[in-house]
């Protein structure tokens, strides 16, 4: 199922206007993604947990090249399914 999609079932069910699920669709994704760059966990019960994890740098050897190479510190997105799931 697309964001669209999703967008137009939850306005159906809800009876509420598209251009108002639409912002708050946005809000609830804004919402997770600014608590993952804090590190922060979200638990939305139910459904599961959201979290993220800075990921340190470090050196790989890919095959077949004679020089390793660095992959940068990154921010990695997690999500535990709940057990009521």
């Amino acid at each position: 199922m697309t964001k669209n999609e999703f967008k137009n079932k939850l306005a159906d069910l809800t009876g509420l206007p598209h251009s108002q699920v639409a912002k708050l669709l946005d809000a609830i994704s804004m919402l997770i993604l600014d608590a993952m760059i804090r590190e922060d966990k979200i638990n939305w019960s139910g459904l599961g947990t959201f979290s993220s994890k800075i990921v340190k740098p470090r050196t790989v050897q890919p095959p077949g090249q004679p020089m390793p190479i660095t992959l940068p510190a990154h921010i990695e997105a997690r999500f535990k399914v709940s057990k009521n799931f």
